[in-house]
C-alpha cells in the first residue's frame, strides 16, 4: 500500500516539474493552454502566495526593505567564515603525510 503511495507521489512531483518548466522547450502550444500552464506554474513555485500581505495583517508596521538578514557574526569575507574549516582540513593532511611517511620507514626498515 506504501510503495504505490509512493510512487504516485513521485510520478506528481515529476509531471508537475514537467509542466513548470515546459515553456524551457520550443513547443508550439494554444494560448489559453498557455495561460492555464503559466498559472499553474505560479501554484507549482508557490507565487501565488505573498508573504508580505499575511505578514502586515500581524504586523502593521513591518517593513521587509529594512529587514536585516544578516547574523552579526558573519563576516564579509569568506575566508573568514571557512578559515577553521581550512585549518581543520591542513592539519588532516599533515596528519596524513606524517602518518604515509612513518609507515614507508617502517616498511623499509625491515
Amino acid at each position: 500500500m506504501l510503495r504505490g503511495s509512493l510512487t504516485d507521489f513521485w510520478s506528481l512531483f515529476f509531471v508537475l516539474q514537467m509542466i513548470c518548466y515546459l515553456s524551457f522547450y520550443s513547443i508550439p502550444i494554444p494560448s489559453n493552454a498557455e495561460i492555464y500552464l503559466k498559472e499553474l506554474a505560479k501554484i507549482i513555485d508557490l507565487q501565488f502566495l505573498n508573504p508580505d500581505a499575511f505578514i502586515r495583517k500581524i504586523i502593521p508596521t513591518w517593513n521587509p526593505i529594512v529587514l536585516n538578514i544578516a547574523h552579526k557574526h558573519q563576516e564579509a569575507s569568506v575566508w573568514n567564515d571557512l578559515s577553521a574549516y581550512f585549518s581543520i582540513l591542513a592539519v588532516l593532511f599533515v596528519v596524513i603525510i606524517c602518518m604515509t611517511l612513518l609507515s614507508i620507514h617502517y616498511k623499509l626498515r625491515d
